[in-house]
């Protein structure tokens, strides 16, 4: 059964405008707007640990003064875990790997899937609206090493690279999502007590 994580800080998040899922989403200034969350032990995965991320993202800026724009994150330079961001070329980062540039632009909804499929065959996809995007860089795998960070979403721990534009329905999976899952259940709204569901926030409350 998945867990009710409880969103403990919010700061001056802009509201609820209109978006892919639900008919709503958060805003977020590029400045001081993020949403955290405490950390949890069911989305604090390890290398052990097959986990997915997705989100609909709409970037209203992408240059900043450090390394793009923050989707997510639960990270820091010292014991990793995951982070996703957006490059000022438009480029998706995962986790050290990165798409070819310009799969993101600005003023345009996209749906990101972020995998990460743990033991024998161990490897890191990225879909952008369901498709399957070429990554470089690595190590492949990439570090993973979980921590007791918050998780935070439209900003990175360590950089001032906040989000600037529109974030909504972010799903983080303990577990390995197929192309064809995700693409099966992008458009929907979740119930939110699917299988193999660590965290859901619909952005609509």
């Amino acid at each position: 059964m998945r867990k009710q994580l409880l969103i403990v800080l919010i700061l001056l998040l802009s509201g609820h405008i209109n978006s892919q899922i639900g008919g709503y989403a958060l805003k977020f200034d590029g400045t001081d707007d993020y949403v955290s969350i405490a950390d949890n032990a069911s989305i604090d995965f390890t290398s052990s640990q097959s986990y997915t991320i997705e989100a609909w993202i709409y970037a209203e800026v992408l240059t900043s003064s450090n390394v793009g724009r923050a989707v997510l994150s639960k990270y820091n330079n010292s014991d990793a875990s995951y982070f996703v961001r957006v490059n000022p070329d438009g480029s998706l980062y995962f986790d050290n790997l990165n798409t070819s540039a310009g799969v993101i632009t600005t003023n345009k909804w996209y749906h990101i899937a972020c995998v990460y499929k743990a033991g024998d065959g161990a490897y890191r996809k990225v879909f952008v609206n369901g498709t399957e995007k070429s990554l470089s860089g690595g190590p492949v795998t990439g570090p993973n090493d979980g921590n007791s960070e918050p998780l935070k979403i439209g900003r990175h721990n360590n950089f001032a690279n906040d989000w600037y534009g529109k974030i909504d329905d972010v799903r983080i999976w303990n577990t390995f999502r197929t192309e064809a899952e995700i693409k099966a259940n992008m458009y929907k709204e979740l119930a939110g007590n699917e299988t193999n569901l660590a965290a859901y926030y619909k952005m609509s409350n």
